[in-house]
C-alpha cells in the first residue's frame, strides 16, 4: 500500500504536539525564562526633574508602577494558565505650555497567559494584555497580544523568539528576542529586545544589577477640539542599582539611570514628533512574595 507523505508528516506533527507536558520518565527542563521566581507584587516610583518638551516648556514628571502575580494553575489542556496585573502611570507636575498634553497618562491591564511545555526543551506561550492605554480622564481600551517560543538548551541557558501585536499603535508589532545565561547562583545575563539586564548575586541578601530597556506605548486621547486622537511615548532608558532583601521575602531596590532616546509623537497633520530632554532619574521599588 502506497503511503501518503502528507499523512505521515501530519501524524508525526501530532505526535510531537501530543507529547506530555509533565512526563514521569523525563521531567521538564528548567528554563531561565519560565522558571526563575519573581515577586508576587512590586510597587515602584520614580521622579524626573525639568524634562524639556522640544520647543515648548519643561516640567517635572512623577512615574508610578505596580505589578501583581496572581499565580498559576497547572493541568489545563496539558499546560499552565497564569494571570498577572500591571499598572503604570506618568503624571506631569506642570503643563509645559502644550494644550494637547493631558495631566497624566496611564497603561493598566490584566494579562492572562497560557504556557505549554514539551520534554524536548521547547515551550510555547500565548498571552493578551487587555486594558486601558490612555489619558487618565478619557479612558481608551486596547488589547495587545503576544506569542513566544522558548527553548531551554540547559538549566543555565535558554532563548526566546516571538513578538507582540498591537493594533492601532504607532509600532504595530514589537519583536521579543533574546537569550538568558546563568553562572551557578552568582551571575545572570539577559540579552535581547526589548530588554537586556545583568544581575550579580541574584537571590542573595544584597544583589546588584544593570539594565537597558526600550518602551514604546501609544495612548488614546480625546481627539476633539484640536487634541490628537493618540500620543506615543517612546524611550530607551539605562540604569543600575542594588536590591536589599529584608526578612527573607521583602526586597527594597534603589536605582539610578538616564535616557538614551526619548520622544513624544502625536497623530496631527504631519505626524509631529519632538525630542524630550534626557535628565537622570531615580527609582525606588518595594517587592515581596505571598
Amino acid at each position: 500500500m502506497k503511503k501518503n507523505p502528507f499523512a505521515v508528516v501530519s501524524f508525526a506533527l501530532l505526535a510531537v504536539l501530543a507529547a506530555p507536558v509533565r512526563s514521569e520518565e523525563l521531567p521538564d527542563l528548567y528554563s531561565l525564562h519560565l522558571d526563575v521566581g519573581r515577586p508576587s507584587y512590586v510597587f515602584s516610583g520614580s521622579f524626573q526633574t525639568d524634562t524639556q518638551f522640544g520647543p515648548y516648556g519643561s516640567t517635572d514628571i512623577a512615574e508610578g508602577e505596580a505589578f501583581f502575580d496572581f499565580g498559576k494553575i497547572d493541568g489545563i489542556l496539558w499546560g499552565t494558565f497564569g494571570l498577572i496585573g500591571h499598572a503604570h502611570g506618568l503624571y506631569f507636575i506642570d503643563n509645559p505650555n502644550m494644550s494637547s498634553l493631558p495631566d497624566g497618562l496611564v497603561d493598566a491591564y490584566v494579562e492572562p497567559s497560557f504556557v505549554i511545555r514539551f520534554t524536548n526543551g521547547w515551550s510555547w506561550r500565548v498571552a493578551a494584555q487587555p486594558g486601558l492605554y490612555s489619558d487618565v480622564t478619557e479612558p481608551s481600551f486596547g488589547c495587545p497580544a503576544s506569542v513566544e517560543a522558548y527553548f531551554a538548551a540547559s538549566p543555565a541557558f535558554s532563548i526566546v523568539l516571538g513578538g507582540t501585536i498591537r493594533p492601532g499603535w504607532d509600532i504595530p508589532f514589537v519583536p521579543t528576542v533574546g537569550l538568558r545565561f546563568s553562572y551557578e547562583d552568582m551571575l545572570r545575563i539577559e540579552l535581547g529586545c526589548p530588554r537586556s539586564r545583568i544581575d550579580l548575586f541574584p537571590g542573595y541578601i544584597l544583589s546588584f544589577f544593570a539594565q537597558g530597556e526600550w518602551s514604546n506605548i501609544t495612548y488614546g486621547l480625546e481627539g476633539k477640539n484640536g487634541i490628537p486622537e493618540d500620543l506615543t511615548w517612546d524611550e530607551i532608558r539605562v540604569s543600575a542599582g542594588a536590591s536589599l532583601r529584608i526578612l527573607g521575602t521583602w526586597i527594597v531596590t534603589g536605582e539610578i539611570g538616564t535616557f538614551l532616546e526619548r520622544e513624544l509623537s502625536a497623530d496631527v497633520a504631519e505626524n509631529h514628533a519632538m525630542d524630550l530632554s534626557k535628565e537622570p532619574f531615580v527609582r525606588i521599588s518595594v517587592s515581596s512574595s505571598f
